[in-house]
């Protein structure tokens, strides 16, 4: 059941990351369009200025936005497009620019005195920040994932060892014998969830005393039942206290 869910809200976040996507991509093709046609019209930069401020100002924020639209791409294909920046996502940062475009791009075709120069400083900024910002944003994706890859891996033996012994007390049926699954299982519960190299040998001790301790439950030998139990919580309590020790 827990799967299932898991997997429909995996589904309903990958088509919202797409719908996202796809809007974004729309902006994207639309704010170029119109940042260059209205750059053209008003004054064009090549012909009418040759390669001065205006020129180079122009190209810097075309190679901003094709810059922020590769991060954006790289990001979506990753599954990294909800990626924060200073608590923004991704495709949130690059719309807010792509409308602030717009905005200065609408008041640089409308007005007429209005200063094409700064305008275009303007756009260059916008262009750039959001091609930044999307390029930090996912590299403090890949951080964190690293860091939650690392974590995964130290955390995986109680959690691992938490759900065998959980599913192994669900599976009993004598009251006794449940009680000593029980003890081991709230064992596990409670226990460090994190893990070092330097326990791995008392770890591997406690799984061999639990793979005795489940074929003594499937025997249905309550003495070394008992016996494999009251080891298994020893041998936990003695791990437990090494990682208080470490930290």
């Amino acid at each position: 059941m827990r799967e299932i869910i898991a997997q429909n809200v995996e589904r309903k976040e990958a088509d919202e990351m797409e719908r996202e996507f796809k809007l974004y991509r729309k902006c994207w093709i639309a704010s170029v369009f119109f940042y260059s046609l209205v750059m053209f019209i008003k004054k064009n930069p090549i012909e009418s200025f040759g390669f001065n401020m205006i020129t180079g100002v122009f190209l810097l924020t075309v190679l901003g936005l094709m810059m922020q639209a590769i991060f954006m791409t790289s990001a979506y294909k990753k599954g990294k497009l909800n990626s924060v920046f200073y608590r923004l996502p991704m495709v949130r940062i690059g719309m807010t620019g792509l409308f602030g475009m717009g905005i200065i791009t609408i008041l640089i075709g409308l007005i007429p005195n209005f200063p094409l120069w700064f305008g275009a400083v303007i756009c260059l900024i916008f262009a750039i920040g959001i091609a930044l910002a999307s390029f930090l944003a996912e590299k403090n994706a890949s951080y964190l994932e690293s860091v939650d890859e690392k974590i995964k891996d130290q955390t995986e033996f109680i959690q691992s060892m938490t759900i065998a012994s959980e599913s192994l007390m669900k599976r009993v049926q004598s009251e006794k014998i449940k009680k000593e699954c029980k003890k081991v299982y709230e064992a596990f519960r409670y226990s460090d969830p994190m893990s070092t190299e330097l326990i791995l040998d008392e770890e591997e001790r406690i799984r061999e005393q639990f793979s005795k301790f489940v074929s003594s439950v499937k025997n249905e030998d309550l003495n070394l039942i008992k016996e494999t139990s009251v080891e298994i919580q020893r041998l936990l309590e003695v791990r437990n206290k090494r990682l208080r020790y470490m930290k």
